[in-house]
């Protein structure tokens, strides 16, 4: 039986929302992808309201975050989940161009663009939505129930496939609530042989107010792991009294010591308040 808690908030780190109106980038309303470096550098994807643009935006600070800086507009859709391995890479999700992975400094300056190559003998996966990085340059990359281990080509700008691993429907199953649809797939995080995943659940009110951090305990040796993984936890976070209350991605800093977790947040019918927050599982 997988262990079951909660996602305790341990620090506010900062209003989004606030710092983003503070720089005149109000019309970015939407938290979508999030990491954090080593030393404590938050890189944020923030979707605007015609939802045709993104920006990425940059603070710092373990505890307190008090402003942010902000880029000129970046073609990348969604830009659903990030990655921190020395620079960001962000998986670009929804959309035209739907495998491609950007990377950029902490600077906002793009690095390199990456395309994934499937595996020989396997279905590719039809949207990179999530990544993490593993180790030595492996990373994992995310579609909906599948996990490609690929491996960096930064001289091809490939993402090469080397192993696979997937999260049975009986684990899904586990994860469903009642009254509310099929868990909806949001970031993910790699730590000492376990993936950490965020799905959120959508009520029949068709409101997002009810999330979980899975667990996964993943098969094989890091870092080309291969097969099916097992659920090992689950922490939820809900916030019913909000309008709106979903978990984008988790992070940490530390090799999963200590998490950050970015949220799209409503307080009310017109309030936006997106946040994140340092937070414990338990």
């Amino acid at each position: 039986m997988a262990t079951e808690g909660t996602v305790k908030i341990d620090n506010v780190v900062c209003n989004v929302t606030k710092l983003m109106e503070a720089k005149g980038k109000g019309d970015y309303t939407n938290l979508q992808g999030y990491a954090i470096s080593t030393n404590y550098v938050h890189m944020l994807v923030m979707l605007s309201k015609i939802n045709t643009t993104a920006v990425l935006a940059r603070g710092e600070g373990q505890n307190t975050v008090s402003s942010l800086a902000i880029s000129d507009s970046k073609y990348l859709k969604h830009g659903n989940d990030c990655a921190y391995n020395k620079n960001f890479f962000i998986a670009q999700g929804g959309g035209e161009a739907n495998t491609i992975v950007k990377c950029f400094n902490d600077s906002f300056n793009l690095l390199g663009q990456y395309t994934y190559q499937p595996m020989e003998g396997k279905n590719p996966l039809n949207t990179i939505s999530c990544i993490a990085y593993i180790a030595n340059n492996y990373f994992f990359l995310g579609s909906g129930q599948k996990y490609a281990v690929c491996s960096l080509d930064e001289n091809n700008k490939k993402f090469q496939e080397v192993s696979r691993v997937t999260i049975p429907d009986e684990l899904i199953d586990q994860l469903k609530r009642s009254g509310c649809g099929d868990p909806i797939s949001q970031g993910i995080y790699y730590a000492k042989n376990k993936l950490y995943k965020v799905y959120s659940h959508k009520d029949s009110s068709n409101r997002i107010l009810r999330n979980d951090i899975a667990v996964y305990a993943l098969p094989g040796t890091s870092p080309k792991f291969n097969g099916k993984v097992s659920l090992s936890a689950i922490y939820a976070c809900d916030r019913v009294e909000k309008e709106l209350f979903e978990i984008e991605s988790i992070s940490s800093p530390d090799n999963g010591s200590t998490f950050y977790m970015a949220t799209n947040q409503m307080e009310n019918s017109t309030t936006q308040k997106d946040c994140i927050y340092k937070i414990k599982l338990g």
